[in-house]
Protein backbone atom coordinates (compact mmCIF):
# COMPACT_ATOMS: atom_id res chain seq x y z
CA UNK A 1 0.00 0.00 0.00
CA UNK A 2 1.43 3.17 -1.16
CA UNK A 3 0.93 6.58 0.62
CA UNK A 4 1.08 10.21 -0.60
CA UNK A 5 3.70 11.79 1.41
CA UNK A 6 3.01 15.51 2.73
CA UNK A 7 5.28 17.94 1.99
CA UNK A 8 4.63 19.94 5.00
CA UNK A 9 6.78 17.44 7.04
CA UNK A 10 9.93 17.68 4.89
CA UNK A 11 12.57 18.70 6.99
CA UNK A 12 10.56 19.57 10.06
CA UNK A 13 12.07 18.60 13.14
CA UNK A 14 10.58 15.90 15.55
CA UNK A 15 11.75 14.20 18.29
CA UNK A 16 9.44 11.30 20.02
CA UNK A 17 10.13 9.43 22.75
CA UNK A 18 9.41 6.08 23.46
CA UNK A 19 10.12 5.39 19.89
CA UNK A 20 11.76 1.35 20.56
CA UNK A 21 8.29 0.16 19.92
CA UNK A 22 4.86 0.20 19.16
CA UNK A 23 3.29 3.45 18.24
CA UNK A 24 6.54 5.38 18.95
CA UNK A 25 8.05 3.13 16.67
CA UNK A 26 5.43 3.44 14.32
CA UNK A 27 5.71 7.48 14.34
CA UNK A 28 9.32 7.56 13.99
CA UNK A 29 9.31 5.44 10.57
CA UNK A 30 6.21 7.36 9.17
CA UNK A 31 7.54 10.58 9.72
CA UNK A 32 11.25 9.54 8.43
CA UNK A 33 9.67 8.12 5.33
CA UNK A 34 7.62 11.23 4.98
CA UNK A 35 10.97 13.72 5.33
CA UNK A 36 11.58 14.60 8.59
CA UNK A 37 14.51 15.17 10.66
CA UNK A 38 13.24 12.59 13.39
CA UNK A 39 14.89 12.60 16.71
CA UNK A 40 14.47 9.86 19.29
CA UNK A 41 14.90 9.86 23.17
CA UNK A 42 15.90 6.30 24.62
CA UNK A 43 16.85 5.19 28.11
CA UNK A 44 18.89 2.76 26.97
CA UNK A 45 20.67 1.18 23.41
CA UNK A 46 18.26 -1.45 23.01
CA UNK A 47 17.67 -4.06 20.53
CA UNK A 48 13.99 -2.87 19.98
CA UNK A 49 15.84 0.69 19.19
CA UNK A 50 18.17 -1.20 16.94
CA UNK A 51 15.27 -2.47 15.11
CA UNK A 52 13.41 1.32 15.04
CA UNK A 53 16.44 2.16 12.89
CA UNK A 54 16.60 -0.66 11.27
CA UNK A 55 13.08 -0.61 9.92
CA UNK A 56 13.30 3.24 8.63
CA UNK A 57 15.54 2.26 6.29
CA UNK A 58 17.27 5.12 4.35
CA UNK A 59 15.66 8.37 4.98
CA UNK A 60 16.10 11.75 4.01
CA UNK A 61 17.60 12.37 7.04
CA UNK A 62 19.51 10.34 9.23
CA UNK A 63 17.96 9.60 12.73
CA UNK A 64 18.85 10.90 15.83
CA UNK A 65 19.22 8.93 18.81
CA UNK A 66 19.91 10.82 22.39
CA UNK A 67 20.03 8.18 25.38
CA UNK A 68 18.94 9.16 29.00
CA UNK A 69 16.19 9.48 31.45
CA UNK A 70 13.41 11.75 31.09
CA UNK A 71 13.06 11.86 34.73
CA UNK A 72 16.25 13.57 35.32
CA UNK A 73 16.56 16.95 34.70
CA UNK A 74 20.30 17.08 34.16
CA UNK A 75 19.82 14.57 31.05
CA UNK A 76 17.01 16.13 29.66
CA UNK A 77 18.80 19.19 29.46
CA UNK A 78 22.04 17.44 27.85
CA UNK A 79 19.23 15.90 25.66
CA UNK A 80 18.01 19.02 24.58
CA UNK A 81 21.33 20.37 23.52
CA UNK A 82 22.12 16.91 21.48
CA UNK A 83 19.40 16.75 19.84
CA UNK A 84 19.08 20.35 18.96
CA UNK A 85 22.88 19.83 17.32
CA UNK A 86 21.67 16.41 15.91
CA UNK A 87 18.84 17.81 14.04
CA UNK A 88 20.45 20.38 13.05
CA UNK A 89 18.19 23.63 14.41
CA UNK A 90 15.28 23.68 17.29
CA UNK A 91 12.72 20.77 17.86
CA UNK A 92 9.38 21.82 15.89
CA UNK A 93 7.05 18.91 17.35
CA UNK A 94 7.56 16.60 20.08
CA UNK A 95 5.63 13.92 21.10
CA UNK A 96 5.65 12.35 24.18
CA UNK A 97 5.29 8.88 24.05
CA UNK A 98 7.61 6.93 26.61
CA UNK A 99 5.92 5.05 29.09
CA UNK A 100 5.71 4.97 32.56
CA UNK A 101 6.91 2.12 34.87
CA UNK A 102 5.11 0.20 36.45
CA UNK A 103 5.68 0.79 40.31
CA UNK A 104 3.45 -1.87 41.91
CA UNK A 105 0.69 -1.57 43.90
CA UNK A 106 0.61 0.81 46.58
CA UNK A 107 3.41 2.71 45.22
CA UNK A 108 1.74 4.95 43.01
CA UNK A 109 3.84 6.67 40.07
CA UNK A 110 1.90 9.98 40.43
CA UNK A 111 -0.73 10.74 43.54
CA UNK A 112 -3.40 13.60 43.53
CA UNK A 113 -4.53 14.56 46.26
Amino acid sequence: MQTEIDSSLIGRRIVITGASRGMGRAMAIAFARAGARVGMIAQHDSPPLKKTLEMMGNPTHQPFVSLGNLTNPKDCARMREELRDGLSGNVEVLINNAGVPNNGPGNPFWKVD
